[in-house]
């Protein structure tokens, strides 16, 4: 269930940057919810430029998730240590190849 979107509640000034951070994390929610629906009427689409213009939405989709995910990181210190322990961990368990 996605949370509550915080430009439908009534308000009579801006976002704070709490407020900022939860509008991006909606905001990257719904890119890669749509990311997820693309791929999947890709998967089903008889059609082959039907299906490539699927997957090629899905991309700029994908696009955005960078784009607020970029700004989310100068949002809120707290993603960037998260990140950055995300990557350590993922690291230490794979190695510096990954895991493909």
């Amino acid at each position: 269930m996605q949370s509550e979107n915080p430009v439908s509640i009534q308000r009579s000034s801006h976002f704070n940057s709490y407020e900022v951070a939860d509008a991006l994390i909606e905001a990257i929610i719904s890119e890669l919810d749509a990311v997820r629906l693309y791929s999947q009427l890709a998967r089903y689409i008889p059609h082959p430029d039907v299906a490539k213009l699927f997957m090629e939405v899905r991309q700029d989709e994908l696009r955005h998730v960078a784009m607020f995910l970029e700004a989310l990181k100068h949002i809120d210190q707290n993603v960037v240590k998260g990140l950055k322990e995300g990557i350590k961990e993922y690291k230490d368990l794979f190695g510096p190849s990954g895991i493909i």
